[in-house]
């Protein structure tokens, strides 16, 4: 049975646990259902949910007392959440698209694009810390394509 329950408190760190409140399963005692939860999402993955937001809940085994996040409830397109993947190694065979606000280590998608397309000078013969991005440079136009 998939239930909506909604965020309590955050997980701690780089914790996947949550703090949800599940309204389905409490009685009129006024006492709050609350449970920790796994969040469901593949490795490297975080999601920006905050406290107060509408989730959907599983639970593992058909254990109502082991719910697993399985997405969230989006009402208004505010609601939005940012996410963000970590990854060890990316391999690209083919070409990639990049949003601006991509980031790889220190540098945006926009430094990496200025290194492309020869918008930076070597400061020495050093790693890309070495590297000057050249002012006079006008900048991409997005999509950003690489």
């Amino acid at each position: 049975m998939i239930l909506k329950a909604y965020i309590k408190e955050l997980p701690e760190g780089n914790e996947n646990a949550y703090k949800v409140r599940i309204p389905f399963l409490e009685d009129n005692t006024n006492k709050e259902m609350i449970f920790r939860a796994l969040l469901c999402s593949p490795p490297g993955e975080y999601y920006g949910y905050k406290e107060g937001d509408c989730v959907y809940v599983e639970f593992e085994d058909d254990k109502l007392n082991v719910p697993v996040i399985l997405g969230k409830l989006y009402v208004k397109p505010e609601d939005e959440v940012s996410t963000y993947h970590v990854v060890n190694d990316l391999n690209v065979t083919g070409n990639v698209t990049l949003p601006p606000n991509t980031k790889i280590g220190d540098y945006s998608a926009i430094d990496f694009f200025k290194l492309y397309q020869g918008g930076v000078t070597n400061n020495s013969s050093g790693g890309m810390g070495d590297y000057i991005l050249i002012d006079t440079w006008q900048g991409p136009k997005y999509p950003l394509s690489v």
